[in-house]
């Protein structure tokens, strides 16, 4: 995933950071597990990874929803997987998972029920319909 190029501290946060998303974290405790001070690190994820560390953990909290709601049980829903992946306010997760993968989570999810050879589309759907067996 992140290339070996990383300075060994960031590569302790992010290692730290992907191995809790769910966790509540905090820069500063971050930074001290990390062995940096707090602005340091943010200033080294900003350089080797263009983003701040809680814009990292967003979008790693984001890409194990999205793995999750396409491979979710028909029992599950949207808010339990948000929950899982340490999203408290279902709202803003949502609009945060439109930005990232330009659809709702809710679609992801729907998607991912249809059956392989169901039609995907309103087209194929109503070509498939039209189609009738010759005599």
């Amino acid at each position: 995933m992140l290339g070996p190029l990383l300075p060994r501290d960031v590569k302790k946060a992010v290692d730290l950071l992907q191995s809790n998303l769910r966790y509540a974290w905090k820069i500063a405790e971050l930074a001290r597990l990390s062995g940096l001070p707090r602005r340091t690190l943010e200033k080294h994820f900003r350089r080797f990874l263009g983003c701040s560390p809680l814009e990292y953990l967003q979008g790693a909290r984001l890409d194990q929803a999205r793995r999750k709601l396409a491979r979710a049980a028909p029992s599950v829903n949207v808010t339990e997987i948000a929950g899982e992946c340490g999203f408290n306010h279902l709202g803003r997760f949502a609009i945060a998972y439109r930005d990232r993968y330009a659809e709702s989570p809710s679609d992801t999810l729907r998607r991912s029920r249809i059956p392989a050879s169901a039609p995907s589309s309103a087209f194929e759907r109503q070509a498939s319909a039209s189609v009738r067996p010759s005599r």
